[in-house]
Order: structure tokens, then C-alpha cells, then sequence
């Protein structure tokens, strides 16, 4: 169980360190129409804006916290495999994974739900 605590903690901090990179890079359109302006064409390429954007940022914490707890839900749902494993056939261990997989896949929906319903607010501003 230790190892599995470790290795989880480890992993969750890569996703932390990497998560400023996820942050800060561009988009493939941002990429062309750099190029296109480097090349002096013209296309409908909006001007760069002075920063991010509050938009951006939430859009961006969102899709860091969706990954976060996609990876906690599957990170659960394994440890709800080894407890059915190692339940022996004992029913109290069973319902204990059982509720653990209930649980993790009811989290993952209802954040599912969430970014839906943030998205669909920050994309539909005049409602």
C-alpha cells in the first residue's frame, strides 16, 4: 500500500510540474498565423492580445483539474481491482470495492457535469 501511496504522490507531481507547460502553449492557429505573418500574407488572423485572458485561464485551471480527477478516478477504480483481488470472497470486502467503484465513477461524472456546465457559461456569454 505504500508503494502504491508513492508511486501515486510521484505521479501527481509530474502532472504538477508539466502543468505550467499545459498553461503556456500555444495553439496550432496561434502557430500559423505567426507564420503566416513572418511570410507577409494576409489571412483573417486576429491580432495577438496583450495577455491571457480571464476566460483562458479559468478554461485552462478547468482542463488541469479535469485531467487531475480523471487521473484520481482511475488511479480509485485500481485500487478497487486489488481490493476485489485480495477480498477472499469476504463479502464485507466486496461491497467495500463495489462502493469504492461506485464512488470514484460518480465523482468522475459529476466533474464531467462540471466542466460542461462551466464551459458552457464561459462560451455563452449573453445568457
Amino acid at each position: 500500500m505504500k508503494k502504491l501511496l508513492t508511486l501515486t504522490l510521484i505521479a501527481l507531481s509530474l502532472v504538477m510540474v508539466a502543468s505550467p507547460a499545459v498553461v503556456s502553449a500555444a495553439t496550432a492557429k496561434d502557430s500559423v498565423c505567426a507564420g503566416i505573418g513572418l511570410t507577409g500574407g494576409t489571412s483573417d488572423c486576429k491580432p495577438p492580445a496583450d495577455g491571457p485572458t480571464v476566460q483562458s485561464t479559468l478554461q485552462a485551471a478547468i482542463s488541469i483539474l479535469s485531467y487531475l480527477i480523471g487521473f484520481a478516478a482511475v488511479v480509485m477504480l485500481m485500487i478497487a481491482g486489488f481490493k476485489f483481488i485480495t477480498a477472499g470472497g469476504e463479502p464485507a470486502k466486496i461491497a467495500s470495492a463495489r462502493d469504492t467503484i461506485l464512488y470514484s465513477v460518480i465523482g468522475l461524472v459529476v466533474a464531467m457535469l462540471a466542466q460542461l456546465i462551466v464551459n458552457f457559461v464561459l462560451t455563452n456569454p449573453k445568457l
